[in-house]
Formats: C-alpha cells, structure tokens, sequence
C-alpha cells in the first residue's frame, strides 16, 4: 500500500480472494502495486544459467519490465512513486545482469586449473586444495550460522560414508568469522562430521569467496584428478545428482559389492 500525505483510502476486498479481490479507492498507486503484486507472481523470471548472451537476457528483462512500464502510465500516478519504481526496476536489471556476468565466469572457469587455496585445519595445519592432485576433490564452502548449510551436513556425512573407498576427497571450508572459531571446532565433533575440514576467518571477505564469485552459501564445487575445475557450483549432497556424477568417474569398481548402487552414465555434459 502506498499513500501520499493527507491522503484518504478506502479498501474493498472479498475476504475469501483476498490478493485477487483487493481495490483502493483514493490511491492508484496502491492500486498499481496490487497488480503488479499478481503479475510477478506469474511471471518467470529469467534463469541466468540458460541464457545465451546478454541480448537474450535484456529481451527477457523487457518481457518483465515492458508491461509494468505500460501499467504506470495508463494511471495517474504521484511523480515520486514512478520514479521509486523505475529506480526498483533498474536494481532489478542490474541484479540479473550482475548475475549473469556471475555465472559466465563460474562457466569460463570449467576445465581450467583451479585457483588454489590454503587454509588451517582444527590443528593449525596449514591445508590446500593443491595437496590432493591425483584425487577428485568435493568442497562445501560453508558457515556454522547457515542454515541451509546445517541441512546439508547429514547428506554429506552420508555421502562420505557411501564413497569411502572411491578416490574422492571430501572438504568444508568454514568462512565463519574468528570469533566463531570455536562454535566451528564444536560442531565437527558433535556432528561427526568427517573429511579435511579447513577455516578461513575472513568470513565474506575471504579469497575463495572473491576466486569463485561466491555470494551464497552452501556452495559446493568439484575438481578433477589433475586439478582442473569440473563445476564451481556443483550440485548439493541432497542431490541425486551428484552421485550420478561421481558414478561416471572411474572409481566404481568394488562400490557394487559394498551395497552403492552405481548407475550407468551415458554421456556426462562438460558444464553440471
């Protein structure tokens, strides 16, 4: 709802639809934002990792902005509101084409060595992603304070367990901050959480956020044998997806007798 000052507004509204239902009398703008409420919640909006280029991105942009555009002008509405929308509308575009721009370089990276990175362990050991060529390497990028984060743990945990013997390295990278670094420390125990667990500190500002355009967590990757990035947003341990994966690498033999289903890949595609 949006009232200017000294404004006098009059709401009908059938109880039983109520965002269908809804009308302001003494506010278009209001009225406006009622509509357009409903029209976003139709609309799609564009997935960054489909898109071609960003000709396609700004035609799907336009798509989704074009008809709110039209909507404004067919009523009359205060100055200031139009402006504040138009502005919204801009930092919407500009999110998307910030993370389409994110995306094409997480795609560019795919194939290329890895940026390398080092951290501690729980006993100040000082750990890269480097020491383990000639593995597969699985990151959890992640934080004791997220959520989503917490999720994942059992499957990961599980996920380690059922890949024990395949030639597979598990690793979390914590971006808690110092002051967290013991709630990091009692988590691991209490959660038996297996792997090459490593701490940044640095918490957002920390270089592997920075190397590969991380700006939400979890964020699982995945490394071949030589060093090479397979995804730096590879799908999560909840996922079937990444045992189908893993399954396609060669280290199936013996999985089948210990009870792992291993599921036969035709054609693995070079971008996950």
């Amino acid at each position: 709802m949006y009232c200017n000052p000294d404004d006098t507004v009059h709401i009908t509204i059938d109880t039983k639809e109520f965002d269908e239902t809804i009308i302001y009398t003494g506010s278009e703008e209001s009225n406006f934002l009622a509509w357009k409420f409903l029209y976003i919640e139709e609309m799609d909006y564009p997935n960054v990792k489909t898109i071609l280029d960003t000709t396609e991105l700004n035609q799907k942009l336009d798509s989704l902005t074009n008809p709110m555009h039209l909507k404004m002008i067919s009523l009359a509405l205060n100055d200031n509101f139009i402006e504040s929308e138009k502005k919204e509308h801009e930092q919407m575009i500009n999110y998307f084409l910030a993370q389409y721009t994110k995306n094409q370089k997480m795609l560019e990276m795919i194939g290329k060595a890895a940026i390398d990175f080092t951290y501690p362990d729980m006993d100040s050991n000082m750990i890269s992603l480097s020491d383990f060529k000639g593995s597969y390497v699985y990151v959890d990028v992640w934080a004791t304070w997220c959520g989503p984060c917490r999720y994942e743990i059992p499957f990961l945990i599980q996920l380690e367990k059922d890949y024990h013997d395949a030639n597979i390295i598990f690793m979390s990278v914590s971006v808690d901050v110092e002051e967290a670094k013991q709630k990091w420390i009692d988590m691991i125990n209490e959660k038996d959480m297996g792997g090459v667990q490593l701490i940044s500190t640095y918490g957002w500002k920390s270089q592997i956020m920075k190397d590969y355009a991380i700006n939400g967590i979890p964020r699982f990757m995945l490394f071949d044998r030589e060093g090479n990035v397979i995804s730096v947003d590879a799908p999560r341990p909840s996922s079937d997806e990444i045992r189908k994966i893993f399954m396609s690498f060669e280290i199936v033999e013996g999985l089948e007798s210990e009870g792992i289903e291993v599921i036969e890949v035709i054609d693995v595609p070079k971008e996950l």
